[in-house]
C-alpha cells in the first residue's frame, strides 16, 4: 500500500523524500542537511511550474493497423411450409338426413373422414358429415349420430384410436401429419380443436430446426407451421401444455 500510494502521488505532481527513522536517530545533523537541500530543489522546481510526466508532452498517436473482420456463412434459418389443411367432405347418394341415414352409412363415412383428417375432434368430424350431406352447420342430432357412428367405426375396426375426444389412425399415431391452416376458418382454428398428438409433432419439428432455441422460440415456430401468424393465449397456453 505505501507503495502504490507513493507511485499514485508521483504521477499526480508531488516529490517524495523520505527519512529513515533509524538515520534520523542516530544521524540527525546529516538528514536535516540532506532534507534542506532537497526543499531548496523543490522551491526552485515550483518556480519553473510543476511538470508531470505524461501530462506536459503530448503522446504521438500509436498507428493500429486496421484488421478486416472475418465473416462466416451462416446457414438460412429453416422454413418448413407444412401442407395446406384440407377438409375432408365425402359426396353421399341418399335423401334422408345425416342423423337419420342408416348408421352402416354413417360409420363409412365417419371411418374415411379420420382417415382423411385424422387427428380430428368428435364435433369437427360431424361438422364434415353434415357438409357430405350437403348441410352448412351440425346440429345436436347430427353430432350425436357422428358419435355413435364413431363408437361402431372403432369396435369394428382396430385401425381406429379415440383419446380426448380426438380420433385418429394407428398410422397417424406413429407419423401424425402437421397441417398449415393458414386459409382456414371457424372452429377448425380454435386452440381446442388441435390435437396433442399434431401439436407434439409441430414442435418435435420446430426442435429439429431451431437448436437451443427457448421455449418461446419453440411454440413460435410451432404455431407458424399450424399456420397461425400470431398465437393467442388459448393456442399458447395449449402449445406450452405439449412442451
Amino acid at each position: 500500500r505505501d507503495r502504490l500510494r507513493q507511485d499514485v502521488l508521483e504521477h499526480l505532481g508531488w516529490r517524495f523524500h523520505r527519512i529513515w527513522s533509524t538515520d534520523w536517530f542516530y544521524n540527525r545533523k546529516v538528514e536535516v542537511d540532506r532534507l534542506r537541500k532537497v526543499l531548496e530543489a523543490a522551491r526552485e522546481a515550483v518556480e519553473h511550474g510543476v511538470r508531470i510526466e505524461g501530462v506536459n508532452k503530448a503522446i504521438a498517436a500509436r498507428h493500429v493497423p486496421e484488421v478486416e473482420p472475418a465473416t462466416f456463412d451462416l446457414p438460412e434459418a429453416t422454413v418448413r411450409q407444412m401442407p395446406p389443411y384440407i377438409r375432408a367432405v365425402f359426396s353421399v347418394h341418399g335423401s334422408y338426413e345425416p342423423h337419420a341415414a342408416p348408421l352402416s352409412i354413417l360409420a363409412d363415412l365417419a371411418f374415411k373422414i379420420v382417415q382423411s383428417e385424422g387427428p380430428i375432434q368428435t364435433e369437427e368430424v360431424a361438422r364434415r358429415v353434415s357438409a357430405s350431406f350437403g348441410k352448412e352447420k351440425a346440429g345436436g342430432r347430427i353430432i350425436e349420430a357422428t358419435r355413435k357412428a364413431l363408437i361402431r367405426t372403432k369396435l369394428n375396426n382396430s385401425e381406429i384410436i379415440c383419446e380426448d375426444d380426438f380420433w385418429y389412425t394407428l398410422d397417424q399415431s406413429a407419423c401424425c401429419p402437421v397441417r398449415d391452416r393458414s386459409a382456414e376458418s371457424g372452429a377448425t382454428l380454435k386452440a381446442a380443436a388441435i390435437s396433442i398428438l399434431e401439436i407434439r409433432e409441430a414442435l418435435r419439428l420446430a426442435r429439429e430446426d431451431n437448436a437451443g432455441g427457448d421455449d418461446a422460440d419453440l411454440v413460435r415456430s410451432a404455431a407458424r407451421m399450424m399456420g397461425f401468424k400470431r398465437v393467442g393465449n388459448d393456442l399458447h397456453a395449449r402449445i406450452t401444455s405439449c412442451l
